[in-house]
């Protein structure tokens, strides 16, 4: 099913996440330190999520008071992506920027 990134949360963005950094191999054991689907949560775990904005050069900035605006700067252009939390807003921008605005999914 094709899911609109800026709409992605929880689950679904944790699994989106998971597409953009390849699949479930070495790069996210290596990144994370943690292999298990169960334990992945860069949406939610400043221990996943933290680590891919460092590596990324994600840039996150405060655009609300009930919210927060990320972006990747791939050369010369930028996804912007919103979100409730920096995690959510970064994690967001970090699949736009690899998959692009719409991505699919299983249910």
């Amino acid at each position: 099913m094709k899911h609109e990134v800026a709409e992605l949360e929880g689950a679904l963005l944790d699994a989106a996440v998971v597409l953009a950094l390849g699949g479930w191999g070495n790069e996210i054991a290596v990144a994370t330190g943690c292999c298990s689907a169960v334990n992945f949560r860069p949406s939610l775990y400043w221990e996943h999520g933290g680590q891919i904005i460092e590596r990324e050069i994600l840039h996150c900035n405060p655009a609300s008071p009930d919210g927060w605006a990320s972006f990747a700067d791939d050369w010369g252009t930028e996804r912007v992506q919103y979100g409730p939390t920096p995690l959510i807003a970064a994690m967001r921008a970090f699949v736009c920027s690899k998959l692009g605005d719409e991505i699919e999914l299983p249910d």
